[in-house]
């Protein structure tokens, strides 16, 4: 891709610890491959963890507009999850003339910038409107780790359990149990802070661990189905052809999930830390049934194709150079 950036960059700025997880960095640094490194810097807000050591760590969004005041970048791409950028938004707009650019799910909440990016899978079929680019093809995936797709009987193992980077509400713990009688693995992320439960219980029923894994794709794809917490991971699961249950941990991963059940490519089995194992068994099962599986593989594959992160990075390079223009107020 050729860079617009000669004389200057881009910020790239996700929110990312041990209670929001670490799904909003994968999102910047997915888009930060697309584009010239020399343009660009990303920033994770929280505190450092050595998993993500490529990134720039600040504390806070506030030490973030000293940033921009100092560095000038032309465009600042924001994912977040907290509103703490809502009483500084003001001083964030006047610390330079950079054009902003929010990866949100929906239009609701977000500050006055130039670009929203809409990615979610129930946002494809909202009406569209000028300074949005809304829908699933948008969401960003590290798109040189995407595998060929793996058919049913070549995949290794069974299933993947990742819940996240953090699991806040601890459900991994209480579904491992079901992962006993099929060829499983276990995710425990860089901000698990019940890790020794994890390997523990993981040892007694036989599931193989895996710690900190730096991008899910290749595991994915080498297992039959993944039990996710409904966030950015049904997304990489569906560019992979991987059926997913949901067990869901925050009510917008609830919907998520719910509208990848309604295209076919996951089933919602429940909140995560209310699932019974014996719930979770049956669910697993059903989806090892070779016709079932097939369907929701054709499904997940058809909703993302993985070129979201150079989708919006062409689009953060058109952004760069226009003339000044009013924000689109959203």
């Amino acid at each position: 891709m050729n860079s617009r950036f000669p004389d200057g960059h881009v910020f790239l700025v996700a929110e990312a610890d041990g209670q929001i997880g670490f799904g909003h960095l994968a999102e910047i640094r997915a888009i930060r491959q697309m584009l010239p490194a020399s343009s660009c810097r990303a920033f994770a807000l929280g505190a450092f963890v050595a998993a993500f050591a490529d990134v720039e760590w600040l504390p806070a969004i506030s030490q973030m507009i000293e940033m921009i005041r100092s560095g000038r970048p032309e465009v600042v791409v924001w994912s977040l999850r907290r509103d703490s950028w809502k009483p500084l938004w003001p001083r964030i707009a006047a610390a330079s003339n950079a054009r902003h650019v929010w990866i949100a799910d929906t239009d609701d909440d977000c500050p006055p910038v130039d670009l929203l990016i809409a990615p979610a899978l129930q946002s494809a079929a909202a009406e569209s409107k000028r300074g949005v680019l809304r829908g699933p093809r948008y969401f960003p995936i590290e798109r040189r780790n995407i595998p060929e797709f793996v058919p049913f009987h070549a995949r290794r193992r069974d299933v993947l359990l990742t819940l996240g980077g953090a699991d806040r509400s601890r459900a991994t713990p209480r579904l491992l149990p079901a992962l006993g009688n099929v060829a499983s693995t276990v995710v425990i992320g860089p901000g698990f802070a019940h890790a020794p439960r994890v390997r523990e219980l993981a040892a007694k029923h036989g599931v193989a661990v895996i710690e900190n894994q730096d991008g899910l794709l290749p595991l994915l794809a080498e297992h039959r189905m993944v039990i996710s917490a409904g966030g950015n991971t049904l997304y990489e699961a569906a560019v992979t052809g991987t059926p997913a249950l949901v067990a869901w941990e925050d009510p917008h991963e609830q919907r998520q999930g719910e509208a990848f059940a309604s295209a076919g490519a996951a089933r919602v089995v429940g909140r995560g830390v209310d699932i019974e194992p014996e719930q979770m068994k049956q669910a697993i099962a059903g989806f090892l049934r070779i016709d079932e599986w097939q369907r929701a593989a054709e499904a997940a594959r058809r909703l993302i194709d993985g070129r979201g992160a150079a989708r919006i990075a062409e689009a953060v390079e058109q952004l760069a150079g226009r003339p000044a223009e009013a924000r689109i107020l959203l």
